[in-house]
């Protein structure tokens, strides 16, 4: 049986990496893109859909902590639609701190 190997990268476009408090908000970065990454993938809609190559995503967290994807990149039409429909304007638990921020996740799906 295949399975899906996932690495993912992150990072916060719009925040200074060298700003103080940066471990507080790279870990709720962190916790964030976990929540994203986990609601994304179904290994089993990749394993019969056979996605693989990088994913990246785009997206801001509003006031009421709801998601808005503001891009996606992948060669597969389908993997779009399955982020946007999947992501855009979900309840996530984030704290104020994420709320305008434009974050970027990358996940690269291999197929074994």
């Amino acid at each position: 049986m295949k399975t899906l190997v996932l690495t993912t990268l992150m990072s916060v476009l719009s925040l200074n990496v060298f700003a103080s408090g940066e471990q507080d908000k790279t870990e709720e970065r962190s916790e964030l893109a976990s929540q994203v990454r986990d609601m994304v993938v179904n290994e089993d809609l990749f394993d019969v859909m056979q996605y693989s190559g990088e994913l990246s995503i785009q997206f801001t967290v509003d006031e009421n902590n709801q998601l808005h994807v503001t891009e996606v990149s992948t060669d597969d039409f389908s993997l779009e639609y399955h982020v946007r429909r999947t992501l855009d304007n979900v309840k996530v638990a984030a704290t104020n701190t994420m709320v305008g921020k434009t974050i970027s996740l990358v996940i690269d799906l291999v197929q074994h």
